[in-house]
């Protein structure tokens, strides 16, 4: 139904039926004069008018339970309570990334059945595997409480804090050095 104050429907009952946008034609979708969406044919905006204003949503759900927005930031967010935000791949060798750059410079990927990693200035500084972490580069904490064995791996040997003997152990070749000039071993 179009014109004459009846409201605009569009529908499909069946059947294969499409529309040909024109190579540089858009199509608009207006409400109260005001576009806010269109179709081109390099893709489709939500827009608050022909010329776009931030803070206009595009909401999913019974209960518009998912925003997407911009508004000087831009937002994907989950309004619903007590639910979650998933964002999932559901190719089985697949990635997630979170990237800066335009997509040049990773800052954490999650890879499936295997790391997680993050990134400092486009470098890999932490890691998880099947064992725990790994830390590239230097760890700094302002305190840390280790509950299990800590083995401090040198050149040639270690020292070992063994929990369950509550003792801290050298191997062969392992030494203490005492002193600001080595003046005890």
């Amino acid at each position: 139904a179009f014109g004459g104050g009846s409201d605009l429907k569009l529908y499909h009952t069946g059947g294969t039926n499409y529309a040909d946008i024109a190579s540089g034609q858009q199509l608009y979708f207006r409400v109260a004069e005001s576009t806010r969406f269109y179709v081109q044919s390099g893709g489709a905006q939500f827009v608050g008018s022909l010329y776009g204003d931030d803070a206009n949503k595009i909401e999913l759900g019974s209960s518009q339970d998912l925003e997407i927005y911009h508004e000087d930031n831009t937002y994907i967010k989950n309004t619903s309570t007590g639910g979650n935000l998933y964002i999932d791949t559901a190719v089985t060798d697949g990635e997630i990334r979170f990237t800066s750059n335009n997509v040049n410079e990773n800052m954490i990927v999650a890879q499936r059945d295997a790391q997680v990693e993050l990134y400092y200035n486009g470098t890999k500084r932490l890691e998880t595997s099947n064992t725990g972490t790994n830390v590239i580069g230097i760890h700094v904490d302002d305190g840390a409480t280790h509950d299990g064995d800590v083995t401090f791996t040198g050149a040639s040997s270690n020292v070992v804090w063994d929990k369950s003997d509550n003792a801290l152990e050298f191997t062969d070749s392992s030494k203490s050095i005492f002193g600001t000039g080595g003046d005890l071993e």
